[in-house]
């Protein structure tokens, strides 16, 4: 079966959506394992920080594709660019 490159594509994005997620959820654990709690907290503020400073760009692109502002701010939050690039380029739908 020949993978056309749009599914290529959407499957690296889907890959670095995970990768996202896993850092969310295991940057504080792993802070507590390292013995850094402190470490972990600052990575895992940071990173929604960044996550948050993302919604200027998908709100408005989160309405001009028909999606609420809930699912676009969580999708956001999850994922960051992960998830609004491929959008915008209609990888994802």
């Amino acid at each position: 079966m020949k993978l056309s490159l749009i599914q290529v594509k959407k499957g690296l994005w889907i890959l670095l959506q995970a990768l996202v997620l896993g850092l969310l959820v295991g940057i504080l654990p792993a802070g507590c394992l390292l013995q850094r709690p402190l470490g972990g907290l600052l990575g895992f503020t940071l990173l929604v920080l960044l996550h948050a400073s993302e919604l200027f760009i998908t709100l408005p692109l989160g309405r001009q594709k028909g999606l609420s502002s809930t699912r676009t701010v969580l999708m956001t939050m999850l994922f960051g660019f992960t998830w609004w690039v491929p959008l915008k380029r209609g990888i994802h739908k």
